[in-house]
């Protein structure tokens, strides 16, 4: 995991207002507050990685939350969109938008549209 992907991942996780600490191997985990067994049979202490870009229900649940559209174009640019209330709002302070090229880049997408549109 890159520098850029740990960035992201640590303002959602900000966003959502989720403490989050990372470990050595430069991974996010969420402190679920027991022990817990991991896939190694071994007891982990109550850890469970953080990381919206690869937990599709994570990341599925963020999108329903934040309200983001995927958006696929005539001219092939496809669009995460967060339209800011209703038509005339949207026409006001305009919406939030990450482009992406493959399906592959769209969870990226989805995250840089919510970090977008939570900026202060």
């Amino acid at each position: 995991m890159n520098y850029l992907e740990l960035k992201l991942i640590k303002k959602i996780a900000d966003i959502e207002g989720i403490d989050v600490a990372m470990n050595l191997s430069k991974t996010y985990w969420l402190d679920k507050g027991r022990a817990i067994p991991n896939p190694d049979g071994d007891w982990s202490l109550g850890y469970e990685e953080y990381n919206p870009l690869t937990d599709k229900a994570l990341l599925f649940d963020l999108m329903v939350k934040h309200k983001v559209e995927i958006n696929h174009n005539e001219d092939d640019s496809n669009l995460a969109v967060i339209w800011p209330g209703d038509i005339e709002t949207s026409m006001l302070i305009g919406n939030y938008f990450a482009e992406f090229k493959g399906i592959e880049d769209l969870p990226r997408a989805i995250l840089e549209c919510i970090v977008e549109a939570n900026h202060e």
